[in-house]
């Protein structure tokens, strides 16, 4: 699953800057997303490879509309299908480009049959239980998904679980003030900063936080 990560981040995330991540009431909806000049600054190979991911990707969501109804067809790879509710949910309600007032991070396990392959009514029972997870965390309050995370399948009391790792933003900013970085600041508590070790504590920690997500155009 480590590779599928690799490309996950790269597909969905060249996507969603693509499309800008405006969408109304998406849990709801969750509406096909447009998907012409994705990655259009990106090679030609590059561009095809992630618009073919993204087909493959809606392709198993609308899979899994007609599975809730009707659950006929061939059993998928557990590892698989968390993979791609995972690319899903991102795909169609992440905004990772988007800055926020304030942030939450929700830790919570989803139990699942023990198989390494699911039945399509094992995948449409485990994406419709993060649906409802993640309609629970939008109710209420200006919220929307910044980016959501699905762990491999493991045994907790005797039951197995996927964690389901939610980071939501609270409030969505229009204009992010520049931020404001702190004189003197320095990586250890030493008077001169340089004793070892040095742990990175005070407003040094806030400064580099800040300087990296400025260097990615956050």
């Amino acid at each position: 699953m480590q590779n599928f990560k690799i490309f996950t981040c790269f597909g969905v995330f060249t996507l969603l800057l693509a499309l800008g991540c405006q969408k109304e009431n998406p849990i709801t909806t969750l509406a096909t997303p447009s998907i012409e000049g994705v990655a259009s600054d990106r090679s030609e190979g590059e561009a095809a490879a992630v618009k073919a991911r993204v087909e493959e990707i809606i392709a198993f969501r609308d899979a899994v509309h007609q599975w809730r109804v009707n659950p006929a067809g061939n059993s998928m790879s557990a590892l698989d299908a968390i993979e791609k509710t995972e690319i899903a949910f991102n795909l169609f309600l992440g905004q990772p480009t988007k800055a926020f007032e304030s942030y939450e991070w929700i830790e919570q396990d989803i139990a699942v049959g023990a198989s390494a392959n699911w039945s399509p009514t094992a995948i449409a029972t485990f994406f419709d239980a993060v649906k409802a997870l993640v309609s629970e965390k939008l109710n209420g309050g200006n919220r929307a998904v910044f980016i959501i995370s699905l762990g491999n399948p493991s045994v907790s009391d005797v039951v197995s679980k996927v964690r389901v790792n939610l980071h939501m933003g609270i409030n969505p900013l229009d204009k992010v003030e520049p931020y404001a970085f702190h004189d003197g600041t320095r990586w250890g508590k030493a008077p001169i900063g340089f004793t070892d070790p040095t742990p990175c504590g005070g407003a040094a920690n806030t400064d580099i936080g800040a300087a990296a997500n400025q260097q990615i155009g956050v």
